[in-house]
């Protein structure tokens, strides 16, 4: 493990941080940008139930 200096363990977590924002703003990105489901308006749900 000799070529894992301070420098290199600084740009592996650098790295592994970048990729994971990366990888969240694409998932935030795609949630934001899908189309929303179609909601049915229910019947007159006002009334209690009638046993």
């Amino acid at each position: 493990m000799q070529f894992m200096t301070h420098e290199m363990f600084d740009a592996l977590i650098i790295i592994v941080i970048l990729v994971g924002l990366v990888l969240a703003a694409r998932r935030l990105y795609t949630d934001f940008t899908r189309p929303l489901p179609i909601i049915s308006k229910p019947d007159d749900d006002t009334q209690p139930r009638r046993p």
